[in-house]
């Protein structure tokens, strides 16, 4: 499913983060010790199989807390116990690097980006060139127009990680998806619901 799962690292106390943690928590705890860091926490940007199937392993493994926007913990149950809810713009601190949650509802109710050291963790609220679904269960295409507006607000030159490689390039910038995005081009929530066909 070209999946990205993301390190958060601070250089000088080697903590670390991992967002999305799926299919394989050994390959991932092992990535981190490789690169000089230990695992203490683990965010989810949303609830879904595919970036959350890892969770409880990654959590078994090392011992690290959990976070989630708190919209979206009872879905996250099934996937690991003892998540910690986050409010929008919290900052959460992996060793001396703040991580900011940023509430972005659409995909889910409890969508989050993570915005970190100018980059933007979007999982699937905004892909390159592209969107997340917003048909499925508990999805809201109005809420998500808001949440890329949001996120289209940014410091143009944030760079853009997606929660998938579905593009023509693993990331990009929100300027560069301001410009060529057409869904970040779309002038009112109106005429937004009208492309999805409500």
């Amino acid at each position: 499913m070209a999946n990205f799962v993301y390190l958060i690292g601070c250089e000088r106390t080697k903590e670390a983060a991992i967002v999305d943690p799926a299919w394989d928590a050994r390959a991932i705890a092992a990535a981190a010790e490789r690169a000089g860091y230990k695992i203490t926490k683990i965010f989810a940007t949303h609830s879904h199989f595919d970036h959350v199937n890892a969770a409880a392993e990654l959590q078994q493994l090392t011992g690290a807390s959990l976070y989630a926007n708190e919209n979206e913990l009872p879905l996250l149950q099934r996937a690991a116990s003892g998540w910690k809810g986050t409010k929008d713009n919290e900052v959460v601190m992996v060793g001396e690097v703040p991580v900011t949650c940023l509430h972005t509802p659409g995909h889910t109710p409890g969508s989050q980006c993570l915005l970190v050291e100018g980059r933007v963790i979007t999982g699937d609220t905004l892909f390159v060139g592209n969107i997340g679904r917003c048909d499925l269960p508990g999805s809201s295409p109005e809420a998500l127009y808001h949440s890329l507006m949001r996120l289209k607000a940014l410091p143009p030159e944030t760079i853009v990680l997606p929660g998938h490689h579905y593009g023509d390039k693993p990331s990009s910038t929100i300027a560069e998806q301001a410009e060529r995005n057409m869904y970040l081009r779309i002038p009112s929530a109106e005429a937004f619901l009208h492309l999805m066909g409500l």
